[in-house]
């Protein structure tokens, strides 16, 4: 710009070219070019040049300097003031507003606005992108609900199934538990040991069992009543299975007189009354008998409000021992005489107790009376059944409920069968275990059983309590059958604990020796009391584990966590095709 330059075809009129000194120069390029017109600019062009008195740039117009009207002023003033051109020139800038800097504000100032508005924009436009993006996620994504919640038919689109209202517990039996007197609401019974048991629509099936440990029962035995079984254990090398024969059952129940030839089929329809954490009592239709169920128990017990029952036609109903196979050799009552099983009824006086042997199966059980009581046997030979009823009880003895108890002392007599005597019993353990079992027979668990637990936080431990219920049931000459040479015992039961029961109980539990025997969750062994008390230490909860995953376990782990993310359920199963153990498997390992 301080190069000559001639922007109207005219020769400019300035100052002789001076040397500029770059200590006052002031104009820079930059507000040189501000003062510039754009190409396409209507503004007039402007000159930006050097006063060549050292003091910054003068504006000059591109149109003819005489006629400016500063031009004139500046020139009237130099006339009026004494002095050289330069001495002039110098008093006239000191007077007038520096022009240059006039000229350079509102371009700076215009400058700082254009900034301020262009950040300003930006943040604006940016802030209304966002805030569409955040609306559109708020409007697209809401909280998804959970699994527990969602319907299966409408919601999943799981096939609807039609459940029959047999195959459910019925429903009054949970609204009694509902309206308990106590004001405190129960858990159903709906994942109970003996929950098949509480499908009591119809007749029952093979369906209704229970594996009561080491008992497996049923309800489907050749008479109405309780059936009980013997297990043994079938393991593989993936998998350990219970198994039973069933023919080599024995039930407790009712049946009319075993000494008629025909024998009418009665029905084995049942009601369920007082589950509870522990067990469930039955009662059956045909007669006023009743059994409750508890799990570890070493006894199958029934009892009989009458000891008659008279039926519509006339016939009339007797609590009856009945078995699918014949008896091995007669029975033996109180261990010294034997009972003729013949079809002439003849009866025998039973004291205490009955032994019953049966050949096929090998198996040796113990029945035990409350009372004395007159019965009568019978080898069935068109059915192979045998039977072993009570036809009345002893003149003289009070008239409470007649109580029978039956009990497996031996499932390996003679060593026959081969699954039954794997993990048996010596000789010697075997007849300890009897007298254990007679010792004890009048001792039956109640109704109330109950499962409770208290916490003691100053010792971060917490204890558990199994109340069996514990009742006597002895009467008249058989008061004291709990009793081994006159010494009297304490009104404890005899049941079954596991391996991680007996790890924590007390050594009073214990008789003087282990008679345990096999069951799928471990050796069960016979202990006593008419509570089990099994004290625990609270754990340190936390969400991390106390140990590390060993490092060469995480790839793996890893790997595997990945897979089952992409885990779906597989087709049959939401169609509602499979099965309802396997199906639950996957269902809960998609919930986790």
């Amino acid at each position: 710009v301080n190069k000559k330059r001639n922007f109207n075809h005219k020769k400019p009129i300035g100052r002789k070219k001076m040397k500029s000194d770059p200590e006052k120069q002031y104009a820079t390029e930059t507000t040189s070019l501000l003062t510039l017109p754009s190409p396409h600019s209507t503004d007039r062009p402007v000159r930006v040049g050097h006063t060549g008195d050292g003091f910054g740039p003068t504006i000059l117009s591109s149109t003819n300097l005489e006629d400016d009207e500063e031009y004139h002023r500046q020139q009237e003033f130099n006339k009026s003031h004494d002095g050289d051109k330069e001495s002039q020139n110098k008093k006239w800038h000191s007077l007038q507003p520096f022009k240059a800097n006039i000229g350079r504000r509102p371009a700076v100032f215009l400058l700082v606005f254009a900034c301020i508005v262009s950040v300003s924009l930006l943040s604006l436009v940016n802030f209304s992108i966002r805030s569409r993006q955040q609306g559109s996620m708020t409007t697209n994504y809401t909280q998804p609900q959970p699994f527990s919640q969602k319907h299966p038919v409408t919601d999943l689109g799981i096939a609807n199934v039609s459940r029959p209202e047999e195959t459910a517990p019925p429903s009054r039996l949970f609204r009694r538990l509902e309206s308990l007197d106590s004001g405190q609401r129960q858990p159903l019974p709906t994942s109970a040991w003996y929950q098949n048991m509480l499908l009591t629509y119809g007749e029952p099936s093979n369906l209704h069992r229970a594996y009561a440990l080491p008992y497996m029962l049923d309800l489907v035995g050749p008479i109405p009543g309780l059936t009980l079984h013997s297990s043994f254990l079938v393991p593989t090398d993936k998998v350990v299975q219970l198994a039973n024969m069933a023919a080599f059952g024995l039930t407790l129940g009712a049946a009319g007189d075993i000494s008629e030839k025909t024998h009418e089929e009665l029905s084995h329809q049942y009601t369920v009354s007082s589950p509870t954490e522990l067990g469930v009592t039955l009662h059956w239709d045909v007669m006023k008998m009743s059994s409750s169920l508890v799990r570890g128990m070493a006894y199958g017990t029934m009892i009989y409000d009458e000891l008659k029952t008279k039926r519509s036609d006339d016939g009339i109903l007797f609590p009856t021992i009945a078995s699918s196979i014949a008896f091995g050799k007669p029975p033996l009552a109180d261990g010294t005489s034997q009972i003729r099983c013949d079809d002439k009824g003849s009866q025998t006086l039973v004291e205490r107790e009955v032994e019953l042997y049966f050949g096929d199966s090998d198996f040796t059980w113990l029945i035990f009376f409350s009372e004395p009581v007159w019965v009568k046997c019978s080898n069935d030979k068109a059915t192979n059944n045998a039977f072993l009823q009570v036809v009345d009880v002893v003149d003289g003895h009070t008239k409470e409920p007649l109580v029978i108890r039956a009990a497996l002392v031996d499932a390996c007599t003679n060593g026959r069968i081969h699954n039954y005597c794997k993990g048996a019993m010596d000789i010697e353990q075997k007849e300890g275990y009897g007298n254990l079992l007679r010792r004890y027979a009048a001792v039956i668990p109640g109704r109330n059983t109950s499962f409770k637990y208290q916490v003691l936080e100053e010792e971060n431990e917490v204890k558990l309590v199994l109340d069996w219920d514990a009742q006597s049931v002895s009467s008249g000459k058989n008061k004291d059958l709990n009793t081994v040479e006159g010494e009297k015992s304490a009104l404890d039961i005899v049941h079954f604990a596991l391996p991680h029961h007996m790890d924590v109980l007390d050594s009073s539990n214990f008789p003087n020796e282990r008679y345990c025997v096999p069951s799928i969750l471990g050796p069960a062994c016979a202990v006593l009391g008419t509570e089990m008390t099994i004290s625990e230490t609270l754990p340190d909860v936390s969400f991390r584990a106390k140990r590390p995953i060993p490092a060469t376990f995480l790839s793996a782990i890893g790997d595997t966590l990945i897979k089952d993310m992409q885990y779906e359920l597989q087709s049959f199963f939401q169609r509602g095709a499979g099965d309802t153990y396997f199906s639950g498997k996957m269902l809960t390992k998609l919930g986790r």
